[in-house]
């Protein structure tokens, strides 16, 4: 028998009163008006394409195994062999659809070859277009994809695997996917879909196969959505998480709460974790409480603490075995996420409530609350579609950690296992109505064998956990001993350094005591020699006076004898590095002389430059592997008085070196030994500052733009032309 809730007309079920969300109504089969509102058309088409999506992927997987093991090809060219062998050979039942061959048992072979629909699927099936909010009314696409019932088959296989018989579903022809099944076809699919839907809790009233294969609107929604509802809520079920008795209130019999639709139990679950919160909001329903967005919120952030702090491998306190639903945790992630009280507040200061839905929704997707994959947007939210927002509330107890569910009944291990026990007896009790063979005398002997063996099972699973948590408390006992034993042998350590160090500091103290004294002895013997040393350079100052040494007295009147040899240190050392010089320069000229001496005519003075600097003379050369004092660009004035032009000029030792530019050719050099330098006065509308180098018969005129160029080349070129006479 099932416990859900007795089924609603599709008008109430989806529509649901809501005035201000836009509707498609049309007229069924039977006269009738049905009305769904677009929000809701458009979460359906987007769940079924979720859904296809995912087939489709297993089919590729399969594919792929296939086409590894080579079977693939095998499949195919018997395909080939039997579509050219068999034509003109069969012909179609027009009533069943079926294919009459001549060669009987080959028939039943190339139906089976032709109908692997399973990867057919791969080629047929496009994810269905979600339309503009307006264009939904007159968009029939969702119908015509449920008519086959495949889409059916495939969400029946996603509440319980293995309920649908796959071998009696007529699929496509592999061969020729984009060809639709038949009339007949398509009914015995819906005819196996509807004999499969009651088991899972659907309720059939007005619901019939040909109905659903001539594509009519009416019941195919009112299916599709007991399905969608089904998928989400399977888990809100007593018998299927045993820990939702968490929910049930203290002075509820158990046989009550099995009762509860799964929307009560959903509501109760979001009361739960709303109560565990600083809110004080209470949800009564799926519309109008939720159009705020508080209520979810805060169920976000508990679900989120709930997931945190529940591991998936964590087993429930109650010591239920890993095989109960209690401990299934596989909705739900390893990875910790973060939901705090400053996101709630950011979320809840969007004026507008659609804004504040969208960013809702974008949250529950991004922490992983969502593992239907259920599609709303912001509007449905803010509007109050009450299915829509049901359904993704159902979504987000999915991927909840149900360990959380805690309570005096949760925690207490016998009465965990009295309660399974009175489930059982009450779950039976539930299915005499619907299944009178349950009071034969043998299906009573049966079912108390059963009870039997459950308590037995329990027992025994109880006990293996109990074992296996005293292993790992012994495990954890011999790992503490382990550690405290580290730990004292560290202590131990410690002591004996600490009074080594104790030792250490007493006997520091009594050398620095003595230290203390000897320093104050030492400071007298100071005192002593600083008013000795006082009357002796009182003494050394005199006697400087007269011998006329003024440069070595200092202003301070306590000049020491230490800074008297500094100074006339630094003084010596002047005058050897003058002495130096002098003498470098000296052995320089001998050389330019001698050398010059060997030379004749008018490149004397340019053999002289390059026995001082090497061939060639290049601006690079010179300015790389020596040390120029001056570079930069100046303008020379040629043979016309008028005749400027701006010279890269190189100012190495006591020559005066111009290039046509940077790196460029040499024009020409000057020896600026003894020169002589005029200034002359601003001239013309420019404003240059122009100076002549004058020596050893040469006269060089040059100018610049600004006086403090020209004063800094003048200055530089007077330092170099001293360097060797000096």
């Amino acid at each position: 028998m099932s416990t859900s809730t007795p089924p609603l007309s599709p008008s109430l079920l989806i529509n649901g009163g809501r005035p201000r969300q836009s509707v498609i109504k049309s007229k069924t089969a039977h006269g009738s008006t049905m009305t769904i509102t677009r929000s809701e058309k458009r979460c359906f088409i987007r769940y079924v394409n979720t859904v296809m999506n995912n087939a489709i992927q297993k089919a590729i997987e399969e594919k792929s195994k296939m086409q590894e093991n080579g079977s693939w090809n095998v499949i195919m060219n018997a395909l080939s062999q039997h579509s050219s062998s068999s034509e003109g050979g069969e012909t179609v039942n027009s009533s069943t659809g079926e294919l009459i061959s001549p060669r009987g048992s080959n028939r039943r072979q190339r139906n089976v070859l032709l109908h692997l629909g399973d990867l057919a699927v791969i080629d047929y099936w496009k994810p269905m277009e979600v339309v503009g909010i307006e264009e939904l009314e007159s968009n029939v696409e969702l119908f015509e994809r449920l008519q086959d019932g495949v889409v059916f088959c495939h969400l029946l296989d996603k509440i319980q695997s293995g309920l649908v018989d796959w071998t009696k579903i007529n699929k496509r022809n592999i061969l020729s996917p984009q060809e639709e099944i038949s009339k007949f076809q398509k009914v015995e699919n819906q005819n196996l879909v509807l004999e499969v839907a009651p088991s899972v809790g659907c309720q059939l009233v007005g619901i019939g196969a040909s109905e659903l294969a001539d594509g009519s609107q009416q019941p195919l929604l009112a299916l599709l959505w007991q399905l969608i509802r089904q998928d989400v809520t399977k888990r809100l079920n007593v018998m299927h998480s045993l820990r939702l008795i968490a929910l049930k209130e203290e002075s509820e019999s158990v046989v009550d709460f099995m009762k509860l639709p799964p929307q009560q139990l959903l509501l109760r679950f979001v009361n739960y974790n709303l109560k565990a919160t600083k809110t004080k909001k209470v949800v009564a329903n799926f519309s109008e409480d939720w159009k705020d967005g508080e209520a979810f919120c805060y169920l976000i952030k508990n679900i989120v603490d709930i997931n945190n702090r529940f591991s998936p491998s964590k087993v429930s306190k109650n010591g239920s075995d890993s095989g109960d639903e209690d401990s299934d945790t596989s909705s739900t992630s390893s990875q910790s996420k973060e939901f705090t009280e400053e996101h709630i507040q950011e979320i809840l200061s969007i004026e507008s409530h659609e804004e504040r839905a969208k960013r809702i929704i974008q949250t529950i997707n991004d922490l992983g609350l969502n593992p239907n994959h259920v599609h709303i947007e912001g509007e449905d939210i803010a509007t109050g579609v009450n299915t829509l927002v049901m359904t993704l509330v159902g979504s987000m107890f999915n991927s909840t950690n149900l360990n959380g569910l805690q309570s005096e009944l949760t925690e207490d291990p016998e009465k965990m296992t009295q309660l399974r026990r009175d489930i059982l007896d009450n779950f039976l009790e539930m299915m005499k109505d619907d299944m009178p063979e349950i009071k034969k005398p043998e299906m009573k002997v049966f079912l108390e064998l059963v009870k039997k063996l459950s308590d037995v099972n329990i027992k025994e699973i109880e006990e293996k956990i109990v074992e296996k948590r005293v292993q790992e408390y012994k495990m954890e006992v011999r790992k503490l001993k382990k550690q405290h034993y580290i730990l004292f042998n560290q202590s131990e350590q410690y002591k004996r350094r600490i009074e080594e160090l104790e030792k250490t500091v007493a006997e520091q103290r009594v050398t620095i005591k003595g230290l203390e004294n000897k320093n104050a002895q030492q400071a007298n013997q100071i005192k002593e020699l600083e008013d000795e040393l006082q009357k002796a350079n009182n003494s050394r100052k005199e006697d400087l006076r007269k011998l006329g040494g003024e440069d070595f007295l200092d202003d301070s009147e306590e000049i020491t004898a230490e800074e008297i040899r500094k100074k006339t240190s630094q003084k010596i050392e002047e005058l050897v590095k003058r002495v130096k010089i002098l003498k470098e320069a000296l052995i320089q000229t001998r050389k330019d002389l001698n050398y010059g001496m060997t030379l004749s005519g008018v490149d004397a003075e340019t053999k002289l430059a390059e026995f001082r600097f090497g061939s060639p003379l290049t601006c690079e050369r010179l300015t790389s592997e020596f040390k120029p004092t001056l570079t930069g660009y100046i303008e020379k004035k040629g043979r016309l008085k008028k005749n400027w032009k701006k010279r890269f000029f190189v100012l190495l030792q006591n020559y005066l070196f111009y290039f046509a530019k940077e790196n460029g050719k040499l024009k020409g050099f000057l020896r600026i030994e003894e020169c002589e330098i005029e200034r002359e006065e601003e001239v013309g509308s420019k404003g240059l500052c122009v100076f002549h180098v004058k020596t050893m018969g040469r006269l060089l005129s040059l100018r610049l733009e600004n006086t403090e160029d020209r004063e800094d080349w003048i200055k530089w070129i007077y330092e170099n032309s001293r360097v060797l006479h000096e």
